[in-house]
C-alpha cells in the first residue's frame, strides 16, 4: 500500500515541515471536516480516538487532528454546518510513542503506516495522525 499524505494535502507542505503555527493558522478561519480531514479537540477520550481511527481505517483514510478547537454549529441560510475555529484545545495524551502503543494494543488488526506528528507545548500536545486506508478492514 502506498503511503498516505493527508498532512501534505491539508497543509500544502511535507509532513516534516508542518509547524504548530501552521495548525494554529489553519484554525483562524472556519474549517469543516471532510473525507480527508477529521477533528478532535484535546478533550477527546482515548476510547473515542480508537473508534475514530477504526472508522478512518475502514474507509479511504484521512488526517485526524487531535487538539482542535471545539466544534460549533453555524447557521448558513436554512441549514447548519459544523465548523472548528479558534484557539487549539491541547491534548493531555503523553506523547506519540504512548499514542502508538495505545493504538497498537487496542485496534485489531494492528494498524500499520499511521504517521503521527506531535507538537509538545506547555498547555499539552497537538497531534496530526495521518491514517491510511487499511489493507485489512
Amino acid at each position: 500500500m502506498e503511503n498516505s499524505n493527508y498532512i501534505e494535502k491539508i497543509f500544502n507542505k511535507s509532513r516534516e515541515k508542518v509547524l504548530l503555527q501552521d495548525i494554529e493558522e489553519y484554525f483562524k478561519s472556519p474549517q469543516e471536516e471532510s473525507s480527508v480531514v477529521e477533528f478532535k479537540s484535546g478533550e477527546v477520550e482515548i476510547i473515542d480516538l480508537y473508534k475514530e481511527i477504526t472508522a478512518i481505517l475502514n474507509t479511504e483514510g484521512s488526517l485526524l487532528i487531535v487538539g482542535t478547537p471545539r466544534e460549533k454549529k453555524e447557521k448558513v441560510g436554512k441549514n447548519h454546518r459544523v465548523i472548528c475555529q479558534g484557539a487549539l484545545i491541547h491534548s493531555s495524551f503523553k506523547n506519540k510513542d504512548w499514542l502508538y502503543q495505545k493504538i497498537a494494543s487496542n485496534i485489531v488488526p494492528t494498524p500499520t503506516n499511521i504517521k503521527i506528528n506531535e507538537y509538545l507545548t506547555s498547555q499539552g500536545t497537538v497531534f496530526l495522525l495521518d491514517v491510511p486506508q487499511s489493507t485489512n478492514p
